[in-house]
């Protein structure tokens, strides 16, 4: 799992200087998968976390529109926008809102509600075939009208609307897609937030590197640490919280080292002791993977793409 900057992860500088622009930053979450729904899934877990830590009382709405105007018909204006993409919600609810913004070209449909009010494959449907479809998290309880005075005259592209930013920093908001399609190895999520709350992702997110028992190297001096040391090391551990990040830690580089056989040891007995972990199940699969057991990382990437749903 990596979380870096837009700047480190060598986005367009225009898109970074309008970020910045508008006080906000720019993340990119990248999950190690068999594909890029995986990889989606995997980093999907991984924010979720992140934002958990930082919003108390984490609330998580969809939003999305027509990228392009819509015939100036009845049966349109009838179907609005989640209808017209077959999702029927009660127009009742407090928890959604639908809305026109009207153009000489025609008009162009949004619409606002509760993620859990939507289908798990109805998101993902949403996120790919429209790039105007946002995650957006807030914290704490709102009401879908006074997110809509927000945004009322609609957004429009990729992640640079400039009604898009000014709701996120507005609202204290977090603003959340996917990128990566097809079959690609490399997939994940894109959040944009605050500076601030950026930085407070990445620092949460950053691994720690706790002391470790060393061994004298041969003729520099230097400290190094055995393949079999690691792996005696780890049972002696008592899995405290920071004693958890360490052993992944260790477990990640024992993946980087090909020792394969090592990694798989320490990630199964983490996840024996506290199951469902995203990042413990992303490398268990990662060592599935590369040891050749296809099958079993497979179950694991279900397990996770089902991990991130739920958390939602």
């Amino acid at each position: 799992m990596m979380m870096r900057s837009f700047t480190d992860a060598k986005w367009n500088l225009s898109i970074v200087t309008t970020l910045q622009a508008s006080g906000c930053e720019g993340l990119e979450i990248v999950g190690p998968a068999l594909n890029s729904a995986s990889a989606i899934a995997i980093a999907l877990s991984e924010i979720s976390v992140q934002i958990n830590k930082l919003f108390p009382q984490a609330e998580y709405w969809l939003i999305a529109g027509h990228e392009i105007p819509q015939p100036k018909t009845k049966i349109a204006n009838h179907k609005k926008f989640w209808k017209s993409v077959g999702i029927n919600l009660a127009a009742t609810s407090t928890e959604t809102a639908e809305w026109c913004v009207p153009s000489v070209e025609g008009p162009r449909y949004f619409g606002l509600a509760k993620k859990s009010l939507i289908k798990d494959d109805d998101v993902i449907l949403l996120l790919d075939k429209f790039e105007t479809t946002w995650i957006v998290v807030l914290d704490g309880a709102r009401a879908a009208q006074e997110l809509v005075s927000s945004i009322n005259s609609g957004w429009d592209g990729f992640c640079c609307s400039k009604n898009l930013l000014e709701f996120a920093i507005r609202n204290e908001a977090v603003l959340i897609r996917n990128f990566g399609i097809g079959d690609a190895q490399e997939g994940g999520v894109i959040a944009i937030a605050s500076k601030l709350m950026c930085r407070q992702f990445l620092e949460s997110a950053a691994p720690k590197h706790p002391k470790s028992s060393t061994t004298a190297g041969p003729a520099s001096g230097r400290r190094i640490m055995t393949s079999t040391s690691k792996r005696t090391l780890a049972p002696a551990i008592a899995v405290s919280a920071l004693c958890r990040r360490a052993l992944i830690n260790m477990g990640v580089s024992l993946i980087r080292t090909n020792d394969l056989a090592g990694a798989s040891e320490i990630f199964e007995r983490l996840n024996t002791e506290q199951a469902d972990e995203p990042l413990v199940l992303a490398n268990l699969a990662v060592a599935r993977i590369r040891s050749g057991r296809r099958e079993e990382a497979e179950k694991l990437h279900q397990r996770l793409a089902a991990i991130a749903f739920a958390s939602w």
